[in-house]
Protein backbone atom coordinates (compact mmCIF):
# COMPACT_ATOMS: atom_id res chain seq x y z
CA UNK A 1 0.00 0.00 0.00
CA UNK A 2 1.28 3.43 -0.94
CA UNK A 3 1.06 6.35 1.50
CA UNK A 4 1.82 10.03 1.08
CA UNK A 5 3.33 11.58 4.22
CA UNK A 6 3.11 15.38 4.18
CA UNK A 7 5.46 17.29 6.49
CA UNK A 8 5.27 20.96 7.44
CA UNK A 9 7.98 22.55 5.29
CA UNK A 10 7.38 24.13 1.87
CA UNK A 11 6.18 22.11 -1.13
CA UNK A 12 7.37 23.19 -4.56
CA UNK A 13 4.87 21.78 -7.03
CA UNK A 14 6.00 20.32 -10.36
CA UNK A 15 5.08 17.60 -12.88
CA UNK A 16 8.04 15.63 -11.51
CA UNK A 17 6.63 15.76 -7.97
CA UNK A 18 3.10 14.89 -9.13
CA UNK A 19 4.38 11.79 -10.90
CA UNK A 20 5.07 10.32 -7.45
CA UNK A 21 1.52 10.92 -6.17
CA UNK A 22 -0.24 8.46 -8.48
CA UNK A 23 -1.78 5.38 -6.91
CA UNK A 24 -1.64 6.57 -3.30
CA UNK A 25 -4.07 4.92 -0.87
CA UNK A 26 -3.51 7.15 2.16
CA UNK A 27 -2.46 10.74 2.95
CA UNK A 28 -0.97 11.31 6.41
CA UNK A 29 -0.32 14.95 7.35
CA UNK A 30 2.09 15.83 10.14
CA UNK A 31 0.97 19.04 11.91
CA UNK A 32 1.74 21.89 9.47
CA UNK A 33 1.55 19.30 6.71
CA UNK A 34 -2.16 20.00 6.94
CA UNK A 35 -1.43 23.42 5.46
CA UNK A 36 1.23 22.15 3.04
CA UNK A 37 -1.11 19.48 1.65
CA UNK A 38 -3.51 22.18 0.44
CA UNK A 39 -0.77 23.59 -1.84
CA UNK A 40 -1.08 20.57 -4.12
CA UNK A 41 -4.75 19.85 -3.55
CA UNK A 42 -4.37 16.89 -1.19
CA UNK A 43 -6.88 16.13 1.55
CA UNK A 44 -5.37 14.29 4.53
CA UNK A 45 -6.94 11.05 5.68
CA UNK A 46 -5.50 11.69 9.14
CA UNK A 47 -3.72 14.59 10.86
CA UNK A 48 -1.02 13.87 13.45
CA UNK A 49 1.08 16.06 15.72
CA UNK A 50 1.24 18.53 18.57
CA UNK A 51 -0.31 21.22 16.33
CA UNK A 52 2.07 24.05 17.04
CA UNK A 53 2.58 24.88 13.35
CA UNK A 54 -0.69 24.27 11.47
CA UNK A 55 -2.90 27.34 11.00
CA UNK A 56 -5.95 27.44 13.24
CA UNK A 57 -8.28 27.91 10.27
CA UNK A 58 -6.93 24.86 8.46
CA UNK A 59 -7.12 22.71 11.60
CA UNK A 60 -10.72 23.77 12.22
CA UNK A 61 -11.59 23.15 8.57
CA UNK A 62 -10.18 19.61 8.59
CA UNK A 63 -11.83 18.78 11.91
CA UNK A 64 -15.16 20.07 10.58
CA UNK A 65 -14.79 17.75 7.59
CA UNK A 66 -14.43 14.79 9.95
CA UNK A 67 -10.73 14.16 9.34
CA UNK A 68 -9.34 12.14 12.27
CA UNK A 69 -6.97 14.20 14.42
CA UNK A 70 -4.39 12.42 16.60
CA UNK A 71 -2.89 14.77 19.16
CA UNK A 72 0.46 14.43 20.90
CA UNK A 73 2.05 16.62 23.59
CA UNK A 74 4.77 19.09 22.58
CA UNK A 75 7.17 17.42 24.99
CA UNK A 76 7.88 14.16 23.15
CA UNK A 77 10.87 12.26 21.80
CA UNK A 78 9.67 11.94 18.18
CA UNK A 79 9.10 14.68 15.65
CA UNK A 80 5.65 15.00 14.12
CA UNK A 81 7.16 13.69 10.90
CA UNK A 82 8.40 10.54 12.61
CA UNK A 83 4.97 9.94 14.12
CA UNK A 84 3.36 10.34 10.70
CA UNK A 85 5.77 7.87 9.09
CA UNK A 86 5.24 5.33 11.87
CA UNK A 87 1.46 5.74 11.59
CA UNK A 88 1.62 4.99 7.87
CA UNK A 89 3.72 1.87 8.49
CA UNK A 90 1.45 0.65 11.29
CA UNK A 91 -1.52 0.99 8.96
CA UNK A 92 -0.08 -1.17 6.22
CA UNK A 93 2.03 1.12 4.04
CA UNK A 94 4.99 -0.53 2.33
CA UNK A 95 5.62 2.39 -0.05
CA UNK A 96 5.98 5.97 1.20
CA UNK A 97 6.35 9.29 -0.59
CA UNK A 98 7.43 12.05 1.80
CA UNK A 99 6.51 15.63 0.85
CA UNK A 100 7.15 18.96 2.56
CA UNK A 101 10.55 17.95 3.92
CA UNK A 102 12.57 20.95 2.65
CA UNK A 103 12.45 24.72 2.43
CA UNK A 104 12.43 25.73 6.09
CA UNK A 105 14.76 25.36 9.06
CA UNK A 106 17.90 23.41 8.25
CA UNK A 107 17.65 21.33 11.44
CA UNK A 108 14.19 20.21 10.35
CA UNK A 109 15.44 19.47 6.84
CA UNK A 110 18.28 17.32 8.18
CA UNK A 111 15.98 15.50 10.59
CA UNK A 112 13.49 14.88 7.79
CA UNK A 113 16.18 13.36 5.57
CA UNK A 114 17.49 11.23 8.43
CA UNK A 115 14.01 9.71 8.76
CA UNK A 116 15.05 7.54 5.82
CA UNK A 117 17.61 5.76 8.03
CA UNK A 118 15.03 4.49 10.54
CA UNK A 119 15.26 0.69 10.77
CA UNK A 120 11.48 0.39 10.40
CA UNK A 121 11.86 1.57 6.80
CA UNK A 122 14.33 -1.12 5.75
CA UNK A 123 12.85 -3.10 2.89
CA UNK A 124 10.23 -0.43 2.15
CA UNK A 125 10.09 1.77 -0.93
CA UNK A 126 10.61 5.30 0.40
CA UNK A 127 11.34 8.55 -1.43
CA UNK A 128 11.48 12.19 -0.30
CA UNK A 129 10.33 14.49 -3.12
CA UNK A 130 10.22 18.24 -3.64
CA UNK A 131 10.13 20.23 -6.88
CA UNK A 132 12.44 18.46 -9.33
CA UNK A 133 14.39 16.54 -6.66
CA UNK A 134 13.96 13.07 -5.17
CA UNK A 135 16.03 11.50 -2.38
CA UNK A 136 16.20 7.80 -1.55
CA UNK A 137 18.33 5.78 0.85
CA UNK A 138 20.33 2.79 -0.36
CA UNK A 139 21.38 0.26 2.30
CA UNK A 140 23.95 -2.55 2.43
CA UNK A 141 23.35 -5.28 -0.12
CA UNK A 142 20.71 -3.36 -2.09
CA UNK A 143 20.47 -2.27 -5.71
CA UNK A 144 18.44 0.77 -6.74
CA UNK A 145 17.12 1.58 -10.21
CA UNK A 146 16.35 5.27 -10.78
CA UNK A 147 14.37 6.24 -13.88
CA UNK A 148 15.12 9.61 -15.42
CA UNK A 149 16.28 11.36 -18.57
CA UNK A 150 19.64 11.79 -20.26
CA UNK A 151 21.29 14.80 -18.63
CA UNK A 152 19.57 14.39 -15.27
CA UNK A 153 21.84 14.60 -12.22
CA UNK A 154 22.46 11.83 -9.69
CA UNK A 155 24.49 12.35 -6.53
CA UNK A 156 25.62 9.67 -4.08
CA UNK A 157 26.24 10.86 -0.52
CA UNK A 158 27.43 8.46 2.20
CA UNK A 159 25.57 8.73 5.51
CA UNK A 160 26.54 7.22 8.86
CA UNK A 161 30.01 6.20 7.64
CA UNK A 162 31.83 5.18 4.48
CA UNK A 163 30.03 3.41 1.61
CA UNK A 164 31.94 0.35 0.36
CA UNK A 165 31.55 -1.57 -2.86
CA UNK A 166 29.59 0.97 -4.91
CA UNK A 167 28.79 -0.05 -8.48
CA UNK A 168 26.87 2.19 -10.89
CA UNK A 169 25.43 1.93 -14.38
CA UNK A 170 23.78 4.32 -16.81
CA UNK A 171 25.88 7.24 -15.57
CA UNK A 172 28.63 9.30 -17.20
CA UNK A 173 31.17 8.56 -14.44
CA UNK A 174 30.98 4.88 -13.49
CA UNK A 175 32.06 3.13 -10.35
CA UNK A 176 32.88 -0.58 -10.19
CA UNK A 177 33.06 -1.90 -6.64
CA UNK A 178 34.43 1.47 -5.53
CA UNK A 179 34.31 3.23 -2.19
CA UNK A 180 32.77 6.59 -1.33
CA UNK A 181 34.09 8.05 1.89
CA UNK A 182 31.92 10.10 4.21
CA UNK A 183 33.01 13.74 3.90
CA UNK A 184 34.64 14.03 0.45
CA UNK A 185 32.21 14.96 -2.34
CA UNK A 186 33.38 12.43 -4.92
CA UNK A 187 29.85 11.14 -5.59
CA UNK A 188 28.31 14.51 -6.43
CA UNK A 189 26.66 15.58 -9.69
CA UNK A 190 27.02 12.56 -11.91
CA UNK A 191 24.91 12.54 -15.10
CA UNK A 192 22.43 10.12 -16.66
CA UNK A 193 23.54 8.81 -20.05
CA UNK A 194 20.49 6.55 -20.32
CA UNK A 195 16.87 6.52 -19.17
CA UNK A 196 17.83 4.46 -16.11
CA UNK A 197 20.65 4.64 -13.61
CA UNK A 198 21.54 1.75 -11.31
CA UNK A 199 23.40 1.89 -8.00
CA UNK A 200 24.48 -1.16 -5.99
CA UNK A 201 26.04 -1.04 -2.53
CA UNK A 202 27.91 -3.75 -0.67
CA UNK A 203 28.27 -2.06 2.72
CA UNK A 204 27.05 1.17 4.35
CA UNK A 205 24.31 3.64 3.47
CA UNK A 206 23.99 6.17 0.64
CA UNK A 207 21.62 9.03 0.00
CA UNK A 208 20.78 8.81 -3.72
CA UNK A 209 19.70 12.26 -4.92
CA UNK A 210 18.04 12.54 -8.34
CA UNK A 211 17.63 16.01 -9.84
CA UNK A 212 15.37 15.98 -12.89
CA UNK A 213 16.84 18.32 -15.50
CA UNK A 214 20.26 19.86 -15.12
CA UNK A 215 20.59 21.09 -11.56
Amino acid sequence: MKALVVLSQSIHDSPFLRSFLEGAHMVVAADGGGDASAVIGLKPDVLIGDFDSISENRLEELEAEGIPVIRYPREKDETDGELAVLYALENGADSLVVLGAFGGRIDHELANLMLLTRPELEGKEVVVVDGNQAVRLLRSGETLVVRGKVGDTLSLIPVGGDARGVTTGGLLYRLQDGDLLMGPARGMSNEFVDSEATVSLREGMLFVVHVSGRG
